[in-house]
């Protein structure tokens, strides 16, 4: 049986189950021996997922400590079947053996056993969502290792537990725990699990430096008219749009080309303009990380030559205040090459006129992105709806290949580009075939561009009529259903309440 034990920490595990499979034959009659024999065989056969011949296993086994009146024994046994019982879901199951358990180790005296049956419950109840449960039980089981001084033990409870007591807010209890358990990883060698650790602890320590904690610490210790004064302008504070500046480029007639966005810092700073109207892509918080060296951020057409103004103001709780005078500056075509004032005025129509179309077709692009996304939840929420739900699910799914069509009109079909088969353009290529030739160019549009604007520019508006009947019209139509089959909540619609009659009822 040592053998057996020896090949399952060499990594042999089917070596290993030979082994403990012949130690079981030779003790067949009954015994200490063959208990721990079919333990050890029982242990490799959860790491083949073998769990329902493991669980009969541990069932022998503990029939067999019991025959021979080894309490301790066979407490860890009901322990083992416990965790292959929770790894099943069967939790409820999990939790009656381990208190069962716990019961004989308290009746033992058994530190450790009180240690390890609380640990398993307080995970237990975790899993469960319950963790006022788990925290008593997490607590037992930390204050009894500390004790025993077990270093690996430590550093796995202390992590989990340090975490839960983060979560409800004991912050000094969860910076002692989680210290012990960063010592103990480092203990161990295990750097990486200590990193994390420690990550926690860097995490705590920004939050005790936080203002709205510490005034509810003082509104704790007794001063609650000063506290509750102070909490209620930091969180107010805390709340409100952060203050930026914002350089305002705008051309001679006064329209806004560009505003530019800066965190106020202290000393001299510089901002700089791109020459560039704003990108028509849909507003979004950051930029995507690019994929490659060739994926490029979005960009506007280029500015036109021409006199500019720059204007500095303040923006603090959503109100904007001019900061000094606007400063003028002139913008000149750069090269022997430029076209002359007329042919950039064409040029900049053309511009301006294909920046508009490819902001409505990424917009469409987009919305449809969308619109499949809520189509596609729909449909798994009406799975879970009452009865008369499948003629409704059926219109879900037509609309969802009507909606593929649109995508096909816009995008392209997707699946024949995931084969690298040629297809027709779609709408957004002859879009971004006259971007890529003119976005970054003074000269003059070519005739193959603005045909590629002209064909793109008559086909959108049927695309993008057909999309705001399925949105605007099928769709809320599609939603009301689900609501009143009872169906989950899924994005786009909003919460009936009190609920309609169930159909059902």
């Amino acid at each position: 049986m040592r053998r057996g034990g020896r090949l399952v920490e060499l990594g042999d595990p089917e070596a290993a189950l030979a082994a403990y499979q012949r130690a079981a034959a030779a003790f067949e009659e009954g015994g200490r021996d063959l208990a721990i024999a079919l333990g050890g065989i029982a242990r490799i056969k959860v790491q083949k997922g073998e769990v329902e011949d493991a669980l009969a296993l541990h069932e022998q086994r503990l029939e067999a400590f019991r025959a021979l009146g080894d309490k301790r024994s066979a407490a860890v046994t009901l322990g083992d079947i416990a965790r292959i019982k929770a790894q099943k879901g069967e939790v409820e199951e999990a939790l009656a053996l381990n208190e069962r358990r716990l019961v004989v180790a308290r009746e033992l005296g058994d530190v450790e056993g009180i240690a390890s049956t609380q640990w398993d419950l307080g995970q237990l109840e975790l899993l469960r969502g319950s963790v006022e449960l788990a925290l008593p039980r997490l607590a037992e089981a930390w204050s009894h290792l500390t004790r025993t001084g077990r270093v690996d033990a430590l550093a796995v409870v202390g992590s989990t537990f340090g975490q839960v007591l983060l979560s409800v807010g004991a912050m000094d209890e969860a910076q002692q725990v989680l210290s012990v358990a960063s010592q103990c990883w480092r203990k161990l060698g295990q750097d990486d699990e200590a990193q994390k650790v420690e990550a926690l602890l860097a995490h705590i320590s920004a939050l005790e430096e936080d203002p709205i904690r510490i005034a509810v610490k003082r509104f704790q210790g007794g001063d609650a008219d000063g506290a509750l004064a102070r909490l209620a302008e930091l969180v107010a504070e805390a709340e409100e749009e952060a203050p930026t500046l914002v350089v305002t480029i705008a051309d001679a007639s006064g329209a806004v080309v560009r505003r530019l966005r800066v965190e106020p810092k202290a000393g001299l700073q510089r901002v700089a303009w791109d020459l560039r109207w704003p990108a028509a892509t849909p507003a979004r918080l950051a930029e995507p990380p690019r994929k490659n060296a060739y994926d490029f951020p979005a960009r506007g057409p280029l500015a036109a030559p021409g006199r500019y103004t720059a204007t500095l103001a303040k923006r603090v709780d959503g109100v904007t205040t001019p900061l000094g005078e606007p400063r003028t500056f002139e913008v000149v075509p750069a090269g022997a090459g430029a076209l002359p004032a007329a042919d950039r005025a064409v040029l900049g129509r053309f511009v301006a006129e294909t920046a508009a179309l490819q902001r409505a077709a990424l917009g469409a692009s987009s919305l449809a992105g969308e619109t499949a996304g809520r189509l596609v939840l729909l449909a798994r929420a009406l799975d879970d709806a009452g009865a008369g739900a499948e003629p409704v699910r059926a219109r879900v799914a037509a609309a969802v290949g009507h909606l593929r069509e649109i995508r096909k009109s816009l995008e392209g079909d997707s699946e024949l580009a995931r084969r690298s088969i040629a297809q027709a353009p779609a709408l957004l290529d002859r879009i971004n075939h006259a971007v890529a030739a003119h976005y970054s160019s003074i000269a003059a549009p070519t005739g193959t561009a603005r045909r590629q604007v002209e064909l793109a520019s008559t086909e959108l508006g049927a695309v993008i009529d057909a999309l705001r009947r399925l949105v605007e019209s099928d769709l809320p139509a599609l939603e009301a259903e689900a609501d009143r089959l009872g169906a989950p909540w899924t994005p786009g619609r909003v919460p009936v309440w009190p609920p309609a009659a169930s159909p059902n009822s």
